[in-house]
């Protein structure tokens, strides 16, 4: 469930920052910080909510 997990977080997190070059006006280390903190929270609520817990870097696009 871990390596499922990390492989859907990494995909979002890959995707969204290939996608960056269109919001230019938000700085690189607020975009990197933003997806450590979603990140984090999904791998914190994992354990108790299990896959329910990937909805949370679905609803903060």
């Amino acid at each position: 469930m871990e390596l499922e997990l990390s492989v859907l977080l990494i995909l979002a997190i890959v995707g969204t920052t290939c996608f960056g070059v269109f919001e230019v006006e938000t700085p690189r280390w607020r975009r990197l910080l933003k997806w450590g903190m979603i990140a984090a929270l999904t791998l914190g609520l994992q354990p108790s909510l299990g896959h329910a817990a990937l909805a949370v870097p679905l609803g903060r696009r």
